[in-house]
């Protein structure tokens, strides 16, 4: 009778070794369902700035020499700005743009965070994703701001056309800004100047393609 215990306690335990072993195995070859993403929204193709994968806006970058009468050119290059894809992990996904800035959106409003500043927290900017608005952008981290939002009273010509309709956006930050912005196209040239209003840099739109 003994005997037969001790059999029946080996069986036992070789069984419960089996089930352990099985667990282990069922566990070990478990795969864990990758994070959903979320598809890239197409609402915003034609917003006021436009954002899709694939836009891209070309310009002709020009320094100056601000300290000769009048300023004069001291550098030119060609600068190209694409949306490089949109990564949706939540709800709030991003846009990548060329050189490390990112878009996202947040209560119809555009968040641009500009990660290849040289301060320790990327300059952001807020503009509406649908409408104009008198307080449509902050730039930081340096809690500077646009000072003045006003309409150009003249149409803007470019080498990529002629706009009407340019809202000026009048940015303080070490020195004066102006960036121009054309809704539906996004920003069409930007300005720069010393702390004495001489012209140190000028940009201008040459080309863009936006996704249709």
């Amino acid at each position: 009778m003994r005997t037969n215990h001790i059999a029946d306690h080996i069986l036992i335990c070789a069984m419960l070794l089996c089930s352990i072993a099985f667990l282990l195995s069922s566990c070990k070859n478990e795969v864990t369902a990758p994070p959903y993403i979320y598809p890239e929204p197409t609402e915003y193709r034609h917003a006021t700035f436009p954002l899709a994968s694939s836009n891209q806006w070309a310009y002709a970058d020009t320094n100056y020499n601000p300290y000769t009468t009048p300023p004069t050119p001291d550098g030119a290059s060609l600068s190209l700005a694409t949306i490089e894809g949109y990564t949706g992990e939540s709800s709030h996904g991003k846009w990548q743009l060329t050189g490390g800035i990112l878009y996202s959106i947040s209560n119809d409003t555009i968040i641009i965070e500009d990660n290849y500043s040289q301060d320790l927290n990327p300059r952001i900017a807020y503009l509406p994703s649908s409408s104009i608005q008198d307080t449509a952008i902050i730039v930081g981290p340096r809690s500077s701001a646009v000072t003045k939002i006003f309409v150009l009273g003249h149409n803007m010509v470019t080498p990529a056309g002629v706009f009407d309709s340019v809202y000026v956006y009048e940015v303080n930050d070490n020195f004066l800004q102006h960036i121009y912005f054309r809704p539906g196209i996004g920003v069409i040239g930007s300005d720069a100047f010393t702390s004495n209003k001489l012209l140190m840099f000028k940009s201008v739109l040459i080309s863009y393609v936006l996704v249709k």
